[in-house]
């Protein structure tokens, strides 16, 4: 069993902890998770949005996750389009659910 400072740019984070009805701040535990992520070389995969994103306005925790990639359900979120957000969305790609 390896932590996640121990990943490699081979291995793969997927962050499934929250959607769009979540509040900030981050809890701590959440929060500690997040910024482990962070600190990984692993290539960092969101679905739906990234822990820590406010999908509405696009504010943004201070630890929120850092994804390479978004996997956003249905439709782009509002709050997907602040600068801020983009931070942390890297690329995104709508998957249909219907």
């Amino acid at each position: 069993t390896r932590t996640l400072d121990e990943l490699t740019p081979r291995d793969v984070i997927i962050d499934a902890l929250l959607g769009t009805g979540s509040q900030l701040p981050l809890r701590p535990n959440l929060a500690a998770w997040t910024q482990c992520a962070n600190r990984s070389s692993a290539f960092r995969v969101a679905l739906d949005l990234p822990t820590g994103l406010e999908a509405n306005i696009g504010t943004i925790d201070d630890d929120c996750f850092q994804a390479d990639v978004t996997l956003t359900f249905a439709a782009l979120k509002l709050g997907f389009q602040t600068a801020e957000a983009s931070r942390v969305l890297g690329k995104v790609h709508v998957i249909s659910i219907g």
